[in-house]
C-alpha cells in the first residue's frame, strides 16, 4: 500500500499512464513467445488501468505530519501518518483563496442574533461588530444612511466615524461583544481573554481607552473577513448597491425567529417596566411585515441577491447549533476552526442557573434548546393567538405552524416548526 501510494504521487496519475505505455510496448515486442510473462504484464496493466480510472487520485494530495491541521482526518500507512485533503481548495485561484468576504447578519431584536454573531466573533480571521448602527438611532433609522455606514465599515474606513467611536466606547455591551475592539492594541491595560458579554469582569472594559477611528481602521485591515450584526435594517433593497459592489463581496445571512417567541421574549426583557403590550404587538407586526418582505424578495431571486442570501431560523440553530453554524460558514466560504467548534458546544449546552437579569437577557452560555421552546409553556394563549393572526403570512413562509388551542401550544409532542 505504501509503494502504491508513492507511485500515485502528486501528479494525478502520470506514473500509471507511463506504466500502461510501457506494458503495451513490452507486450508488442514479446508477441507470444513468453505467454506467462505476457499474462503477468497484462494483469499488471489491467490493475493499473482500473486504479487510474476508478480511484480519483487527482482529488488528494500527500502531506507530511508537519503540515497537519487540527481536526483534519488522518490515516496510518506503514507506520507513517498521511493527511488527505480534498483538492478543491488547491484548485482555487490565488484570488479566491485570499479574497475576503463581508457578511451582514440581518436580524431583529431578541431573535438570537447575539449568540449567532458570536459563532463568527470567535474566528481569528473575522473582524466582528455588534450592532454598530446604533449610533444612527435607537429605533427606526434611515436605511440609506445605514447602508452607507456599512460600506465604510466593510472598507475599514473608521477614521471619520467619530460618533460611532464615541457611542461604541460608551456602550460596554457593544464593545465587549467584539473581540477585535478589546484587542491588546485597542485595550492594552487589561487582559481581555476571559472577559465576555456575560462576564462578571466586564466592568473592566471601562479601563480601556476610548476607541480612535484611525486605530480601529488599522485593526480592521488586519482581518481577512468582516462580519457585522445589525437589527436596524428592515428594507433589504437599501443594500442593493452594497451587494452589487464586487470589490466588497457582501453577503447576507438572514436570521429569523418565531414571532410568538419574539413577542414573549420582548415582554420578558422589559418586565421591570410598566407593560405596554399594544406597543410590543405593534413592534412584532412591523417585524413580521419586514421579514415577510425580505423573504418574498429572496424568493423572486433578483440578480443582485443570487448566491448572496442565506436564511436561517433561530430554532434550527438552537436545536443543532454546530450543523447550523457549519452551513453558515460554508455560505461565507470560511473554514470552521476547532476552537470555534469548542466554543459553540460549550456555550449552547449549558445547564447552569443564570442569576442576574442582565446575564439572563444578554448572556451567551445557555441551553439553547430549552431557551428556544420555553415561551410556549409560559406565554398566554390569547397573546399567542393574536400574534399568529397578525403574522400569518410570515409564519407560513418561514415554516412556523399555528397552535389552534392552548392544549396544542403546551403539548411538547405537537410540532410548531416545519422543515424550511
Amino acid at each position: 500500500m505504501s509503494s502504491l501510494t508513492r507511485l500515485i504521487g502528486n501528479d494525478g496519475g502520470l506514473h500509471f499512464d507511463a506504466l500502461l505505455i510501457a506494458c503495451a510496448i513490452i507486450m508488442y515486442s514479446l508477441r507470444l513467445r513468453h505467454r506467462y510473462l505476457l499474462l503477468i504484464l497484462a494483469l499488471t496493466a489491467g490493475i493499473a488501468f482500473v486504479i487510474r480510472f476508478q480511484v480519483p487520485v487527482s482529488n488528494y494530495t500527500y502531506l507530511y505530519p508537519k503540515e497537519f491541521e487540527e481536526g483534519s482526518p488522518t490515516e496510518i500507512i506503514d507506520g507513517q501518518f498521511t493527511h488527505f485533503l480534498k483538492a478543491d481548495s488547491f484548485q482555487k485561484s490565488p484570488e479566491e483563496l485570499t479574497r475576503s468576504t463581508n457578511v451582514i447578519l440581518l436580524a431583529s431584536w431578541r431573535s438570537g442574533s447575539s449568540l449567532t454573531g458570536q459563532f463568527f466573533n470567535q474566528h481569528e480571521e473575522v473582524f466582528y461588530l455588534f450592532e454598530p448602527l446604533k449610533f444612527l438611532g435607537v429605533q427606526r433609522v434611515d436605511q440609506q444612511k445605514a447602508a452607507t455606514a456599512l460600506k465604510h465599515m466593510f472598507r475599514c474606513e473608521f477614521d471619520n466615524m467619530h460618533h460611532w467611536a464615541e457611542r461604541t466606547s460608551a456602550d460596554i455591551l457593544h464593545r465587549i461583544s467584539s473581540k477585535s475592539l478589546i484587542s491588546p492594541t485597542l485595550c492594552p491595560s487589561i487582559n481581555t481573554d476571559s472577559i465576555g458579554p456575560a462576564s462578571e469582569n466586564r466592568w473592566m472594559i471601562k479601563k480601556c481607552p476610548p476607541l480612535v477611528g484611525k486605530k480601529v481602521s488599522e485593526i480592521c485591515r488586519s482581518y481577512r473577513h468582516k462580519f457585522i450584526k445589525v437589527i436596524r435594517i428592515a428594507n433589504v433593497t437599501s443594500l442593493e448597491e452594497l451587494l452589487k459592489d464586487t470589490s466588497l463581496n457582501v453577503k447576507i445571512i438572514h436570521l429569523v425567529r418565531d414571532p410568538r417567541a419574539l413577542y414573549y421574549s420582548r415582554l420578558d426583557a422589559n418586565k421591570n417596566r410598566p407593560p405596554d403590550r399594544s406597543m410590543k404587538l405593534y413592534d412584532i407586526v412591523y417585524t413580521c411585515k419586514s421579514t415577510d418582505g425580505i423573504m418574498q424578495l429572496a424568493e423572486m431571486s433578483p440578480t443582485w441577491m443570487k448566491g448572496k442570501y442565506h436564511i436561517v431560523r433561530y430554532e434550527d440553530i438552537a436545536m443543532q447549533p454546530l450543523k447550523a453554524a457549519q452551513e453558515m460558514y460554508k455560505f461565507m466560504g470560511l473554514s470552521m476552526t476547532p476552537s470555534v467548534r469548542r466554543w459553540i458546544l460549550n456555550n449552547t449546552a449549558s445547564d447552569h442557573v443564570i442569576q442576574s437579569t442582565r446575564d439572563r437577557l444578554y448572556g451567551l452560555q445557555k441551553n439553547s434548546t430549552a431557551v428556544a421552546h420555553a415561551w410556549r409553556y409560559r406565554a398566554p394563549f390569547s397573546a399567542v393567538d393574536v400574534v399568529q393572526e397578525a403574522c400569518k403570512a410570515m409564519m407560513a413562509k418561514a415554516g412556523y405552524i399555528e397552535a389552534k388551542t392552548k392544549r396544542q401550544l403546551r403539548d411538547p409532542k405537537y410540532k410548531l416548526i416545519a422543515k424550511l
